[in-house]
C-alpha cells in the first residue's frame, strides 16, 4: 500500500468514526431545561389553584413567583 493511499484510508477511518459517535451532551443543562418545560407548561397553575384553595404564606411566596415581576426587581 502506498504511502498516500495509507494516509487517505486512515483520514476515512477518523471521518467515519466522528461522524458514528453520539454527541456528548450535559445531562445537567438537559436536567435544567426539564425543569423550565415543567414549570413552563403548566405546574403554575398548580401552584397558583393551590394558593387560591389555601392562603399559607408558603402559597403565598410561591404565587407570587409566577407574578410577571416589574423591571427593579428579579424573580426566580
Amino acid at each position: 500500500m502506498s504511502p498516500v493511499a495509507s494516509v487517505a484510508e486512515s483520514s476515512r477511518t477518523e471521518v467515519s468514526r466522528a461522524e458514528s459517535a453520539p454527541p456528548k451532551r450535559l445531562v445537567s443543562v438537559d436536567a435544567l431545561r426539564g425543569f423550565d418545560m415543567f414549570w413552563i407548561i403548566g405546574a403554575s397553575s398548580i401552584v397558583l389553584a393551590l394558593q387560591h384553595m389555601t392562603s399559607t404564606p408558603v402559597t403565598r411566596f410561591l404565587a407570587e413567583q409566577f407574578e410577571h415581576a416589574d423591571w427593579e426587581g428579579l424573580h426566580f
